[in-house]
């Protein structure tokens, strides 16, 4: 594809995209640009180009992206005994940090030798935060999250505390945290601990694979969870404190997703 044939394609699609608000002409359903991935993106561009900040602080030489795949401790094993436990890849909403991606993959993301950063952000406009998978029905998608954080720290060979930030984040509409008295639970360190120890727990069914696992919770997990910031933001509040000339542009895009994602119950009060 020339130059010209991808900017005229761009050009294309920037043209469908204006439309997202037209009820009479859209050419799609309005929530694909009004996302929880279209939000983060924005937030995460605007603070690396210097126009705003994070909640947490922005590392010399970081970068980020938006859904990448973070290996898990529970992968599959060809011929293993506990393959009927094994679950794939986790895609995270946003990472944050000194990373690359594998020579054979386009998101599958690793550690850089010397990584000093990484920030895992899970984005909601009003949907849940998965209960379990479908091999562990109570292992939850922040368990899940910060136990693929510590193995992907864990394969870099980066301790835990080689790290001068690590985080996982949740980021949603405050009246989703304020509705929903238990999504505040599913961070809570304890929980997660908990949770990843009865996964791992499972696998006794596998003593080589069991016994792997438990020197990586001794190794990589519980170090992790030490050092690890862990919360569920409000977008307002991640908004507020980008700072710098573009939040009134982005609190805009907000109020849009609000409008477009809200359960229909909320909208009518």
């Amino acid at each position: 594809m020339t130059t010209r044939v991808r900017s005229l394609a761009i050009e294309s699609i920037a043209d469908m995209l204006a439309l997202a608000d037209s009820e009479e002409r859209r050419l799609f359903p309005s929530t694909d640009l009004y996302s929880e991935g279209w939000m983060l993106r924005l937030v995460l561009d605007a603070a690396f180009r210097g126009s705003g900040k994070l909640p947490f602080p922005i590392l010399n030489g970081a970068r980020w992206y938006s859904e990448a795949r973070l290996a898990s401790p529970f992968m599959r094993r060809a011929g293993s005994a506990s393959s009927h436990l094994a679950e794939g890849f986790t895609h995270a909403d946003g990472v944050v940090g000194h990373f690359t991606f594998r020579n054979d993959t386009e998101a599958g993301l690793e550690l850089l030798a010397g990584a000093e950063q990484l920030a895992v952000i899970e984005a909601k406009m009003f949907s849940k935060l998965a209960r379990g998978t479908t091999r562990a029905s109570e292992y939850d998608q922040a368990a899940r999250n910060v136990a693929c954080m510590a193995w992907v720290l864990d394969r870099s060979g980066r301790a835990p505390e080689d790290l001068k930030s690590v985080a996982f984040h949740v980021w949603a509409p405050r009246e989703q945290l304020e509705h929903e008295p238990t999504f505040r639970s599913y961070v809570d360190k304890e929980s997660i601990i908990e949770k990843v120890e009865r996964r791992v727990a499972e696998y006794k069914c596998d003593p080589d694979r069991h016994e792997e696992l438990r020197h990586w919770l001794d190794r990589s997990f519980r170090p992790l969870m030490r050092q690890v910031e862990i919360q569920a933001l409000a977008w307002e509040d991640v908004i507020a404190g980008i700072g710098g000339p573009e939040t009134e542009t982005i609190a805009a895009f907000y109020d849009r997703c609000l409008q477009h994602n809200r359960p229909v119950a909320r909208q009518s009060k």
